[in-house]
């Protein structure tokens, strides 16, 4: 029997925490180490990952022995996606295309209900979960926070539960919050594929670009249907909803004015991780180098290594740089984040006389080849540097070296590198967007995100200002008092008064 301490039970996704380092996954990281250690609550992570479990039998008898080997074959298809198959199963995805197999399969648990009495034992385990899960973004000193919640594992991914959802609404998997000791609110961190037998539903919602800009990422029509078609049965089911800024609000009000009186606007939490760390240049130059050397293996895995000249960071590259300011940029490379403008206006600035690097740390993401086709011919003008797998640490030092930090998006549901950059007293240059308006105030510096001229222009005058007085200095400053408003400290009782709201309701 699960045994529960008291509180309001927190059942909250961790599917993003299997995505790496970005905005989502980092604040989900955040709200578990907030909700863990938040008085009134208990908190559970679903692991909704990338592999689904299917019925792993075992482990219903009290032995000890059978429960570990049940949660290690569970642990392994989250992990790894490889699961157990019987015969019949390993011949019908032989006959039929691994595609076509993995949806008729999803079609066999068609309204299927999940009991969350199945766990992973955070004190067996508590290595993976931390390992895969937590530690990009959470000090090593918060690692004993695991042994506070407890991690339901469902036998459906959220992938599978999503194409059941996108197929027919009446086909989505039904979470029974009553199960694995009784649970008062589930928090979906995007529109949920499930339905609740019990307890309330909060929907975190970032944007709404799959279906406002569906031009920019891929398999568009797909992931507008699943969207839309997941919103509207959350909606109807009662949902509640958490916006991450006013301006993503206003986009789901005009598409559902009803959600009036059930959605509020929390913005984004920061890590307590970025503040000013000011370092020596060489320093700045080996982090840069490193960053470099991994940014290099990646594109060259992914058969985009440039031609030309080596991106290898050796002596000769970190000395190119060292007697000039670097701007620097940290996203995905997709169309809505511009950084094809981005990069055509550093050129036509350093061609005009202007004396920077740009800094771009980007991993490839949706429909990037343009942009990554650029990248390359920056890296072999020497006018770019493409950084890949920096620590969180050394991030903080990149943004605090910085002449300044650009963030040129077309569209955003927030921006978590605004708010990086500022809480390291980095001057920040801001596409005049809605969203950048709303999270950064009077402390960046706004360029019209479809003038190419103009952003040129702005980065020939910037580069031309002293760091350290005059403008540079009163956005450096501006932008460590704005980046207070999204400290944990700030956000954390705005949290814990939605959920008792919700869970009273």
């Amino acid at each position: 029997m699960v045994q529960q301490r008291a509180g309001t039970g927190v059942l909250m996704e961790l599917r993003p925490c299997f995505d790496g380092f970005a905005g989502i996954p980092q604040e989900t990281r955040l709200l578990f180490q907030t909700f863990a250690r938040m008085d009134g609550v208990r908190i559970g992570g679903l692991l909704n990952g990338a592999g689904s479990v299917g019925r792993i039998r075992g482990g219903g008898d009290g032995r000890p022995d059978t429960a570990l080997m049940r949660q290690a074959q569970e642990l392994i298809s989250l992990d790894t996606g490889e699961k157990r198959q019987h015969l019949r199963g390993r011949l019908a995805r032989r006959l039929l295309r691994p595609f076509i197999y993995d949806r008729a399969e999803a079609l066999r648990h068609w309204g299927a209900v999940e009991d969350l009495s199945s766990t992973l034992d955070p004190e067996m385990f508590g290595d993976w979960l931390w390992m895969r899960l937590f530690r990009l973004g959470l000090p090593a000193s918060d690692r004993h926070l695991i042994q506070r919640g407890t991690f339901p594992v469902p036998r459906l991914s959220w992938g599978d539960a999503a194409r059941l959802a996108t197929f027919n609404p009446r086909g989505r998997t039904v979470l029974d919050m009553a199960s694995g000791g009784g649970w008062d609110i589930h928090l979906a961190h995007t529109p949920s594929p499930y339905r609740l037998r019990g307890g309330r539903m909060i929907v975190r919602y970032h944007d709404a670009i799959p279906l406002l800009w569906p031009h920019t990422i891929s398999h568009a029509l797909n992931h507008a249907r699943s969207h839309y078609n997941m919103l509207k049965g959350n909606i109807a089911d009662g949902a509640y909803f958490v916006c991450t800024s006013e301006p993503v609000r206003a986009d789901l009000l005009k598409l559902f004015p009803e959600l009036e009186t059930r959605s509020t606007t929390i913005p984004t939490m920061s890590s307590a991780t970025f503040r000013p760390d000011p370092r020596p240049r060489r320093e700045l130059l080996s982090i840069i180098a490193r960053g470099r050397r991994a940014a290099s293996d990646m594109l060259r895995r992914r058969d985009d290594a440039p031609s030309g000249k080596s991106d290898g960071g050796g002596r000769a590259e970190t000395a190119e740089i060292a007697d000039e300011p670097y701007v620097l940029a940290v996203s995905t490379l997709e169309p809505r984040k511009n950084y094809a403008m981005l990069m055509r206006a550093a050129v036509a600035a350093r061609r005009a006389g202007a004396k920077f690097r740009l800094v771009l740390l980007a991993n490839p993401g949706w429909r990037s080849e343009g942009d990554v086709k650029l990248l390359k011919q920056l890296i072999a003008e020497g006018a770019a540097y493409h950084l890949a797998d920096i620590p969180m640490n050394d991030l903080r030092a990149l943004y605090t070296g910085a002449h300044a930090v650009i963030c040129p998006s077309r569209a955003e549901g927030f921006d978590l590198a605004t708010v990086e950059a500022m809480s390291c007293a980095a001057p920040l240059l801001a596409s005049d967007i809605p969203v950048h308006r709303w999270v950064c105030g009077d402390a960046a510096e706004y360029f019209d995100p479809y003038d190419e001229e103009a952003l040129t222009a702005l980065f020939m005058r910037v580069t031309a200002l002293p760091r350290d007085t005059g403008r540079l200095a009163e956005l450096a400053e501006a932008g460590l008092r704005q980046s207070a408003l999204y400290r944990q400290a700030q956000l954390e009782p705005r949290w814990a008064e939605t959920i008792e709201r919700v869970a009273r309701s």
